[in-house]
């Protein structure tokens, strides 16, 4: 029987005769490719662990970061519910109390094309109110000096008498509301509004269309 012969690789060992040295080579960079594999192992491992962490760690943030979403569009809801809930009392809808919020602090009366913009609304919405507004003799529609096809909208005396009732109790709601703050907090308040708001508006364009 030949002597025993132990292999220089630290993770294998086993027996081979003095005359089968070629075998014994062949194992040896055999158990050295299985080493490195295992190392290849460990690498990939502890890498999808890694991956794994992180990804759990940013899902768990996005989550803390929604319910803090919610709780915004709870605390917007009560903003918008309140005009909602006045512009009721009148008969009217939150969009056409916002419109004749508009043409009111307009003193040079202002275009269609103006309210669209601020409302961000359709032209066919803004022009549906206008409409039912001119029909009850509330504003008066003259042509554009630069643009014809653009009308410039005004209260007539009737719905200066109309919208006095409606639109300067609800700006001094406002206002009141906001004097109960500090200069710091409304300060703050605009800061991170606008900052917010500029934010909304750049993640809503990158969403792609259907």
């Amino acid at each position: 029987m030949g002597r025993q012969v132990k292999a220089k690789n630290p993770f294998y060992q086993f027996t081979a005769s003095d005359t089968n040295k070629r075998d014994l080579n062949l194992k040896c960079r055999q158990g050295l490719k299985n080493a490195e594999l295992d190392k290849i192992v460990l690498f990939c491992y502890n890498k999808v662990k890694y991956q794994t962490v992180k990804y759990l760690e940013i899902a768990m943030e996005r989550e803390k970061v929604r319910m803090y979403v919610n709780r915004y569009c709870k605390l917007r809801d009560i903003q918008f519910a309140a005009y909602e809930m006045y512009a009721r009392k009148y008969g009217l809808t939150a969009k056409e109390l916002f419109v004749l919020d508009i043409i009111w602090f307009s003193e040079d009366g202002c275009l269609q094309s103006e309210i669209c913009e601020r409302l961000s609304a359709s032209k066919q919405t803004v022009s549906a109110i206008i409409k039912k507004f001119w029909i009850q003799d509330y504003i008066s529609l003259t042509e554009s000096k630069d643009d014809r096809r653009n009308k410039v909208v005004r209260l007539t005396d009737s719905g200066i008498r109309y919208v006095k009732e409606i639109i300067p109790p609800a700006a001094e709601a406002e206002v009141d509301a906001m004097c109960r703050l500090s200069d710091s907090d409304i300060a703050e308040l605009l800061r991170i509004t606008a900052k917010f708001s500029d934010y909304m508006k750049n993640s809503f364009e990158k969403i792609k269309e259907v």
